[in-house]
């Protein structure tokens, strides 16, 4: 079982909308993301995506890609600063491939929850970055590539 978690793109700021939705960067990052995942095979069977505008919005542009048909889920556990023990424990259980998206600090949090001590990469997850875990096991992950969108 594979998870992939994503850090929404690019927002526009509060004082231009306070709904802080993709900018057009945001969109063209995540446009990107999408393109490259789905050269690279990647597929999804769920997509959960945090309440905010600017994660649903990405979310939707990677399903088209990644989970073509596939019914987006609103999570109110994917906040910035929600507890990801709950996630952890999930996820151990989940047989689908899984794309979820949300923010920092929660993603990196994650992350290194899934991952351990260990774990490398995470201070670049800047937005639009994808990182792909495998499960190993049922309580075990492994990195398997982490793409970020050029600059």
């Amino acid at each position: 079982m594979k998870v992939y978690l994503c850090r929404h793109g690019d927002a526009v700021h509060p004082a231009v909308n306070p709904d802080c939705p993709l900018s057009e960067s945001g969109r063209c990052q995540i446009q990107e993301v999408a393109e490259n995942l789905m050269k690279s095979g990647g597929k999804a069977a769920r997509v959960e995506h945090s309440p905010k505008t600017r994660a649903r919005e990405t979310a939707e542009i990677l399903a088209g890609a990644v989970a073509p048909g596939v019914r987006l889920e609103e999570r109110g556990d994917l906040n910035p600063n929600d507890p990801v023990e709950g996630w952890i424990i999930e996820l151990g259980h989940r047989e689908e491939d899984s794309l979820l998206v949300g923010h920092l600090p929660f993603m990196g949090d994650l992350a290194r929850s899934l991952l351990g001590p260990g774990c490398k990469d995470l201070e670049s997850f800047s937005t639009g970055s994808v990182l792909c875990l495998e499960r190993v096991g049922r309580t075990a992950w492994k990195k398997v590539w982490m793409q970020r969108p050029e600059a």
